[in-house]
């Protein structure tokens, strides 16, 4: 159990549920707990980071389908996130993007906001709070930059998907060349795109697949047992043992309230902008 994926949680929600031969739960069933789990960690403990590039065109706006952003960068320097009020208000120089903050959701997904309007295009990243993927898959090689939201094709199994975020463990987008890394995915269609295949933006290459994992987990090992403790209650809850699945569940909410209290946020244009903590965060 060195990893701690997906089958050895599985395995610990059977100890605990005291079906080891798995004969009354299903794999798929606690399966579905777990990756339930993820869901609700991701959404309350704002525990999937992801640090992804992307363009500002010469707009205000930018899209992104994140749960939230914690900080953006404009060719390398990070910008002073600002209160919406703020907006028109603050000393700025030129036309290169120096604030930002967030806008409310639309049909598309949320917006950044910049301050002053680019005047041009910049290379820049957004370092975001990410529900977790639907679908996932590693890559090796990729000739043009995904963008949030636009759907991708395969070129082999014509099974198409929309980008919800990406992951870059080696080389450099924004200078053009090819890059390594994780995309994350929501399937249309369906969630099997072969080993190998051309994900494609209508004609153009864009990334070649090199293997395609689906449903496992990518939040960090040290907060997984809470997973089990939720499909551990699920299970029961199931079975009508209503007192033991509500301790379980009673302290997953109490671990995961926890983490979620235990960050050190800064509230936008307070005095605290800039400041260097005390002590290292524990979220």
């Amino acid at each position: 159990m060195a990893l701690y994926d997906i089958s050895d949680m599985t395995t610990r929600v059977r100890d605990l549920v005291l079906d080891d031969a798995g004969s009354y739960y299903s794999s798929a069933e606690v399966k579905r707990y777990l990756l339930e789990a993820q869901r609700d960690m991701a959404m309350k403990m704002k525990c999937i980071k992801l640090a992804m590039p992307f363009t500002i065109a010469s707009a205000r706006t930018t899209g992104h389908r994140a749960y939230s952003i914690e900080a953006v960068e404009c060719n390398s320097i990070a910008l002073f996130k600002i209160l919406p009020e703020s907006m028109g208000r603050v000393p700025v120089s030129g036309a290169i993007p120096q604030y930002w903050t967030e806008s409310g959701s639309t049909s598309s997904g949320k917006s950044i906001l910049f301050e002053p309007k680019p005047g041009t295009t910049y290379g820049a990243t957004m370092y975001a709070h990410n529900p977790p993927p639907d679908y996932w898959l590693t890559f090796n090689t990729g000739s043009l930059i995904p963008v949030i939201g636009e759907t991708l094709t395969g070129a082999s199994s014509g099974q198409t998907g929309t980008v919800t975020g990406f992951q870059t463990t080696s080389g450099d987008w924004g200078a053009g060349n090819n890059a390594a890394g994780v995309l994350f995915f929501t399937p249309t269609t369906a969630y099997l795109f072969h080993n190998g295949e051309i994900l494609r933006r209508t004609s153009a290459p864009v990334l070649t697949v090199t293997a395609t994992p689906s449903d496992e987990f990518v939040i960090a090992i040290p907060y997984r047992f809470l997973a089990v403790l939720y499909a551990a209650a699920m299970c029961l809850s199931r079975d009508g043992k209503y007192d033991k699945a509500a301790q379980l569940l009673g302290m997953y909410e109490a671990e995961v309230n926890f983490h979620r209290m235990d960050k050190y946020e800064i509230t936008p244009g307070s005095r605290d902008i800039g400041r260097i903590n005390d002590y290292p965060s524990r979220g």
